[in-house]
């Protein structure tokens, strides 16, 4: 039913199932106010990613950006009872609204005050520095994952950009972030070859997650990705999004990293073909992330899951020789860290008896044989 602003004010009826105001919809600027009924308020309604986002019943109104503001509607309204009575008041008969009908008209006002001084406390409580956002919970995360903070870096903008992203599965518009890495500065390579920056961690920021749909990929490959996979990834990840908040842009905390990558893990069998590779440099990283919020418990749980997924992609997948050379030196370290020790000077063995080994890499494998050999002599495992 078109809205037509000049009609005078009264109550309109609904009939279930009928849209009440659509999303997007420029010719419907006005507020919902709902006297009788229930309705249904949707993100991208009717499509494979379609969400309800809450139902408002009597006494309640939505849409009231749209009037105030004069924008578009960004929701769908639709009546979910036989009959929904509601008003749509618009910026040609709000004066009407507000003379014929002042108790619902001073009603509403007061329900859009006490709306706008508890999302200001809200906003209060995300407008925290990075080192107060931990982690929370969320049945995404495996048992033992705690409560985390890690040192992000999101409001040195000489480091980090925000810029607009736009999932190409929902059409979600959001803020995402990245690292100037031209910008960062080395300050030295851990014994595992993990590379490591002075000023900022780009592990922290290398997923980017749609927080309307909840898909999640390296954002190299996000706006790449084909809506034909949108039904595959809601059906993985749909189930997780009451308890799964994903702050996005300057807001960007601990639960979003983590949150991240458990997503982009249940993701990964849809995008790739041979995805163990790709899950196992994923839980690497995982790992890498415990071991930053010194959970050792979680990050060798993530190793292992690492190691498995890399053993697969060895076993299995007919890859390059340059990548079997760093796979086998990953899958040498997953096992030093795993304390099976054979298995480590074992693949790091073969990663500087490759003919084709660079000299760094074949360098790097015979350190790592000497630190296995010492580690075994100090903890009596020779």
């Amino acid at each position: 039913m078109a809205i037509n602003s000049s009609e005078t004010i009264s109550p309109k009826k609904f009939p279930m199932g009928e849209v009440i105001v659509k999303e997007g919809s420029s010719l419907s600027k006005g507020m919902v106010v709902v006297l009788k009924g229930n309705a249904g308020v949707y993100k991208n309604y009717k499509s494979a990613v379609e969400t309800c986002v809450k139902v408002i019943g009597p006494g309640s109104f939505h849409c009231e950006q749209s009037l105030f503001l004069d924008s578009a509607q960004t929701e769908t309204l639709v009546a979910l009872t036989q009959e929904v009575l509601a008003f749509i008041i618009t910026r040609e008969n709000v004066k009407e609204f507000f003379r014929d009908y002042t108790d619902t008209a001073l009603s509403v006002a007061e329900n859009i005050c006490r709306r706008l001084s508890e999302a200001d406390a809200e906003l209060g409580k995300l407008r925290k520095t990075d080192s107060d956002a931990p982690s929370g919970k969320s049945k995404l995360f495996p048992e033992g994952h705690g409560s985390y903070t890690l040192g992000l870096m999101n409001s040195n903008e000489q480091l980090v950009y925000c810029t607009k992203a736009t999932c190409p599965l929902c059409g979600h518009v959001f803020d995402n972030l990245g690292v100037f890495m031209s910008r960062l500065r080395q300050q030295g390579t851990d014994p595992d070859s993990r590379v490591r920056y002075k000023d900022a961690e780009p592990l922290y920021y290398e997923i980017t997650t749609c927080p309307n749909c909840l898909f999640s990929v390296d954002y190299h490959s996000f706006a790449d990705t084909s809506v034909k996979l949108a039904d595959k990834i809601n059906q993985l990840v749909g189930k997780y999004k009451l308890d799964t908040r994903i702050q996005t842009g300057r807001d960007r905390d601990t639960f979003a990293v983590f949150a991240g990558y458990y997503l982009a893990l249940l993701c990964t069998p849809v995008l790739f073909a041979d995805y163990q590779l790709t899950a196992g440099g994923l839980w690497h990283k995982v790992s890498r992330l415990y071991a930053d919020c010194k959970d050792e418990k979680m990050e060798l749980y993530a190793a292992k899951q690492s190691l498995e997924n890399y053993q697969y992609a060895y076993t299995n997948f007919n890859i390059s020789e340059k990548q079997t050379q760093q796979v086998c030196y990953v899958i040498g370290e997953l096992n030093f860290r795993l304390g099976n020790l054979d298995e480590a000077k074992n693949y790091f063995y073969m990663v500087k008896t490759s003919p084709s080994v660079t000299e760094l890499l074949k360098r790097r494998s015979d350190n790592r044989i000497e630190d296995v050999r010492e580690y075994a002599k100090a903890h009596g495992k020779e």
